[in-house]
């Protein structure tokens, strides 16, 4: 049943029926850097100030108070009026708004319209939608989505199954604009679509930069995989977090990624050096992007992380294709991660994917050296997932950052999971705390694709399953051992399925953060040998 949006909503703004409910279609308007001009003239600033909208054709920006008159936050951002919307009714909330962005700007907000347009320069744009939910205190009471220029920013959102009643979320896509007018459109599936601001933000659209004459590579979305959950009882079975589908790259905050502490020097060589590369491409990333990477087949990488503050995306370090690649010291920040409406394993209840890293289709060595990972709106729902039959995998000195979260009947939150190959995994320095499983190692789970090489080693692992954890180690053939050495598991259901499978592996806290080196700051100990 549609809500007519009468009771609480005039209640908070203090306005009549009539007042609420608009008594024909508005006319569409678009909102303009002169429009914007105008007004911040009208209320005494000069355009040399202004912050609401830019007309430069480089570096364009416009924000939009939808439903409201308009705002200056304390850091001296201009928000404009309410403008270039299609419908729907403005109203206003005296609830404090969690987690919001601007305290006047989020208290606004229009719903029921259908549509925004902004006139904007030629270009590509950050394009982020901001919400609350002022109203309703229960789930399945407003599921909507929106497009910008007919992309799909976000899909089937229901704001209080995501973050409750009265709590700012924000849902950003980038899109390349052509004609001068970023259109969005807003479609609800139960109630009415709201908004209570935008922000319009124009981008370099470069996020790699190649070291030589090679072209930078394109991104692109790995094939998902599918399996069957692991159970909670004895019976083993595969616990596959299926890559979800990507339709939607919200991003999960518009602030720029903070600086971190520098982690301690790594102290003693590690046990594999990095492969032999020929003629590698290096490529520098840069935050901002979705975090997907896709590599040309063949060719040899060095994909370097920011050395002064975290790489913040929505899909972590997502690396499709290449033959060896290496990655050596960073911070990867997922924020929010990104929405998938799918359902089943990989995909959480509120279907926010926040997974660390994800390699894909690689024919060589990957080298992870270093790196933490972390979400710095709580927690990761998935570590390290591999799907590359023909690659080999070096995990050396990493540390997920971040707690794992998961459950049985969503995502199983493995804080390192194979199911295609790898040839061969080996692991020296690695920390994780989950909230499911800890390593599930099954390399034929979805394919038989890979020759499974005897030398699977894992060497000074700490892993800790908090109240929730199931089982921590747990390995399925090939290959038919594994080494350990200075491996140590505690909580959960210990691990799977006997002692036998893993005779030198210790329960109990390790007696060092074997990952307390990873980071941005990381710098190499050197390699034995």
């Amino acid at each position: 049943m549609t809500s007519t949006f009468t009771g609480r909503h005039q209640h908070r703004a203090a306005r009549s029926a009539s007042a609420l409910r608009p008594t024909g279609p508005s006319r569409a308007r678009a909102i303009t850097a002169t429009t914007l001009a105008s007004a911040v003239a009208a209320a005494g600033m000069t355009a040399a100030v202004m912050a609401g909208s830019s007309a430069t054709a480089a570096g364009f920006t416009a924000r939009i108070d939808a439903g409201g008159a308009g705002a200056t936050a304390a850091d001296g951002t201009v928000w404009s009026a309410d403008a270039g919307f299609s419908g729907g009714t403005a109203s206003s909330t005296k609830d404090s708004i969690s987690g919001a962005t601007d305290a006047t700007v989020a208290k606004s907000y229009r719903f029921g319209m259908s549509s925004y347009s902004v006139k904007v320069p030629s270009g590509t744009y950050d394009v982020t939608v901001l919400m609350d939910e002022p109203y309703w205190n229960a789930s399945g009471k407003r599921v909507f989505s929106a497009t910008a220029e007919g992309k799909t920013i976000f899909s089937g959102l229901d704001i209080y199954k995501t973050a409750g009643h009265d709590k700012e979320i924000a849902r950003t896509l980038r899109v390349a604009v052509t004609d001068g007018t970023l259109n969005l459109a807003f479609k609800a599936s139960v109630d009415k679509p709201i908004v209570t601001g935008l922000k319009v933000v124009q981008v370099d659209t470069a996020t790699t930069t190649p070291s030589n004459s090679t072209p930078a590579p394109t991104t692109s979305t790995p094939a998902p995989t599918t399996s069957t959950p692991a159970p909670e009882t004895t019976t083993p079975a595969p616990t596959t977090s299926t890559p979800a589908p990507v339709t939607t790259t919200p991003a999960p905050t518009t602030s720029s990624p903070a600086p971190v502490t520098p982690p301690p020097a790594a102290s003693g060589s590690l046990s594999w050096a990095p492969p032999a590369l020929s003629s590698p491409v290096t490529m520098t990333l840069t935050s901002g992007s979705d975090g997907k990477i896709s590599l040309s087949s063949g060719v040899d990488y060095i994909l370097k992380l920011p050395t002064g503050s975290v790489y913040k995306n929505t899909h972590g370090l997502e690396v499709s294709g290449g033959r060896n690649v290496v990655i050596i010291g960073g911070t990867v920040d997922v924020g929010g991660g990104w929405y998938s409406s799918g359902t089943g394993p990989g995909v959480p209840a509120d279907h926010y994917v926040k997974r660390a890293a994800y390699f894909t289709g690689q024919t060589g060595t990957v080298h992870l050296e270093g790196v933490r990972f972390i979400s710095s709106t709580g927690s990761l729902s998935e570590g390290i997932n591999v799907s590359a039959p023909l690659a080999k995998v070096h995990v050396q000195n990493v540390a997920m950052g971040s707690t794992l979260v998961g459950e049985k009947a969503y995502n199983h939150a493995d804080c390192l999971q194979v199911w295609n190959g790898p040839t061969s995994l080996k692991v020296d320095g690695f920390s994780c705390v989950t909230g499911y499983q800890g390593m599930f190692l099954n390399p034929h789970d979805t394919s038989t694709a890979s020759v499974i090489s005897s030398d699977w080693q894992l060497k000074r692992v700490g892993i800790v399953g908090n109240a929730q954890a199931k089982y921590i180690l747990w390995k399925v053939a090939p290959p038919a051992s594994i080494a350990t050495s200075e491996v140590y598991t505690k909580g959960g259901n210990g691990n799977w399925n006997a002692s036998t499978d893993w005779p030198k592996v210790v329960t109990g806290s390790a007696p060092e953060d074997f990952g307390a080196s990873a980071g941005y700051g990381y710098v190499s100990p050197g390699y034995v040998g």
